[in-house]
């Protein structure tokens, strides 16, 4: 007998490692049905901003992949790890004329980070509180 588990499309890649995604009281309501779309298209232009909700898994896999582009050689040679923050600091800021800017909270900036961190080959590393 196999067993089947059906997951939501929101967990997935990076969302699936936010905070907010991971604590969130989802298994308490069912919007699985909801309406998409609830007026007729017009044709209208689509917005040019982009919320912090409209970005996607391949969206943040370029912001990190930049990122690693940005890592300072000299940072590196003393530290990966400030390094690799510089690096994702720079990338939110500048990436797609600040696509990202102000739309990365600290939940966020950490799972990226832990991303660019293995990209890089730095080892994990909690903080105790």
């Amino acid at each position: 007998m196999s067993l089947i588990l059906l997951l939501p499309n929101m967990i997935r890649g990076y969302i699936s490692n936010f905070p907010e995604t991971k604590n969130n009281a989802y298994k308490y309501f069912n919007y699985d049905n909801r309406v998409v779309q609830e007026r007729v298209p017009r044709g209208d232009e689509k917005a040019p901003y982009t919320g912090s909700n409209q970005f996607t898994d391949q969206d943040y896999e370029n912001l990190v992949a930049f990122a690693q582009t940005k890592i300072d050689r000299y940072l590196a040679r003393y530290s990966m790890d400030v390094a690799c923050d510089d690096a994702l600091n720079l990338a939110v800021r500048s990436f797609a004329n600040g696509r990202f800017d102000g739309k990365v909270n600290a939940g966020r900036y950490e799972v990226l980070l832990g991303a660019l961190r293995a990209r890089c080959g730095v080892s994990q590393k909690k903080i105790e509180k």
